[in-house]
C-alpha cells in the first residue's frame, strides 16, 4: 500500500505513506511537535487529540494503552503520536505547545 494519505495536524495538511506514525508526519510537514524522548514512547509528550478518523489509526498496543490509560488516565481520543500509525485520513491536534523552531542546523 504505497499510496499517499492526506492527514491534518494542527490545521495543516500533510501527505504521508500508509503506516507512517503521526509524529513522523509532523516532522515531514515541519510541524513543531513536542517529543522529548525522540519518539520512543517513553515520555508521552507527543500526545495528540484525535478529532476525526480514529478508526484510521492502528490499534493501540498494550504499551501505549498502559501509558495513556493506566498511568495517566487520558480519554480514548488521546493517542501517542509516535505509536499511532496512519492507515487512512485523520485529523489531530497536538496537546503540548512548542516554542520556536525545531531545525537544529549548525550555528
Amino acid at each position: 500500500m504505497g499510496q499517499d494519505i492526506r492527514i491534518r495536524i494542527n490545521d495543516q495538511n500533510v501527505e504521508v505513506k500508509f503506516g507512517s506514525s503521526i509524529l513522523a508526519a509532523s516532522m515531514k510537514g515541519g510541524i513543531n511537535h513536542m517529543h522529548l524522548c525522540g519518539g520512543r514512547g517513553l515520555c508521552s509528550t507527543c500526545r495528540v487529540e484525535v478529532l476525526e478518523g480514529s478508526e484510521n489509526l492502528s490499534k493501540m498496543e498494550n504499551y501505549e494503552r498502559i501509558s495513556l490509560r493506566g498511568h495517566l488516565s487520558f480519554s480514548a481520543d488521546v493517542r501517542l503520536a509516535c505509536q499511532a500509525r496512519i492507515q487512512g485520513p485523520v485529523t489531530v491536534k497536538t496537546i503540548f505547545p512548542t516554542i520556536g523552531r525545531l531545525d537544529f542546523k549548525g550555528s
